[in-house]
Order: C-alpha cells, then sequence, then structure tokens
C-alpha cells in the first residue's frame, strides 16, 4: 500500500528558499547599483546648476568667486567673495546645491593664470577659472585633476570647469 503524499519534501523546500534567495540577492545589487548610479546623475546635475550660475556671475564681474561655501544657506550673489559688498545685491543661486545625501559633497576651486598653467587662487582675486568636483560613488569613472597641484582631485570623480 501506498503512502499519500500531501507536501513537499525537506529537499524541495531548501531548494525553492535557495532560488529566491539567489534571485533576492540579485536583485538588491542591481537596485543598488541604479540607486548609485541615479545619485550620480543629480551630482551631476548639480554642478551644472552650479556652473551656470558660476557662469552669469563672470559675465556680469567678469571674474569668478574666490571661494564658495556647500551650505544649505549659502547663495552666490555679486557680494560673494568681495570687501566691501556693493551696495546692490544680485542673486545668482539662492541655495547652492548640497548633494543627493545631504552632506557637502562638492568642492570649489578658484584657479588663475600662472604662465601658461592654472593655479590655485588662494584667495587672490581676481580669479579667472575654476573646477567644480563631486564626489563620486560610480568607481568607474576616470579622476581628472584641474590642476597639477590639486591634491584633492584623487577624491573627487566628478568634475566641471570654467570654459
Amino acid at each position: 500500500m501506498r503512502l499519500k503524499r500531501n507536501g513537499f519534501t525537506l529537499v524541495e523546500l531548501l531548494v525553492v528558499i535557495a532560488i529566491i534567495a539567489i534571485l533576492s540577492i540579485i536583485g538588491i545589487v542591481a537596485f543598488s547599483a541604479f540607486v548609485k548610479n541615479a545619485r550620480d546623475a543629480r551630482r551631476q546635475s548639480d554642478l551644472k546648476i552650479i556652473q551656470s550660475a558660476l557662469e552669469e556671475y563672470f559675465a556680469d564681474q567678469k571674474y569668478y568667486p574666490t571661494s564658495m561655501s556647500f551650505t544649505a544657506t549659502f547663495a552666490l550673489t555679486n557680494a560673494t567673495g568681495l570687501s566691501p559688498a556693493p551696495p546692490v545685491t544680485k542673486t545668482y543661486l539662492n541655495n547652492v546645491p548640497i548633494g543627493p545625501t545631504g552632506s557637502s559633497e562638492y568642492q570649489y576651486k578658484a584657479l588663475k593664470r600662472s604662465g601658461v598653467t592654472w593655479v590655485d587662487c588662494a584667495g587672490a582675486s581676481p580669479c579667472y577659472g575654476y573646477c567644480l568636483y563631486a564626489k563620486s560613488e560610480n568607481l568607474t569613472q576616470s579622476v581628472i585633476p584641474c590642476t597639477s597641484n590639486n591634491p584633492d582631485s584623487v577624491v573627487f570623480k566628478l568634475e566641471v570647469t570654467s570654459p
């Protein structure tokens, strides 16, 4: 006489659990990569917004600001980097983007010409060039240093420079 089989064997259950676990891991890894790429795209977009404001600043002032702060309350105005501030303030960027993770992920470096190379402006005015950097989560992007004497460029993967 044969016994009626009403359930799954332990081996069948273990195979199904293993398949579900493998598919879950693949899904989590793929989703994680998607999220990293989305954050990097936002960083690149933020750099373009800042670059646009800097170019508008340059069109009015004929030089770039010597420094920028990447905090939620910082605004890029025609008084940025100037002492004393001009009597009428024009705002180029109300709030400088601070990055998708909420931390300061961007770096601004004002540059000036020294012969045929660009060097750090180091608070001296006027500055006729700049580099904007963002930390990237995508490790496959190449690192292009803005200036040869820029040790920070190893950390920052996304770059926008003055035209």
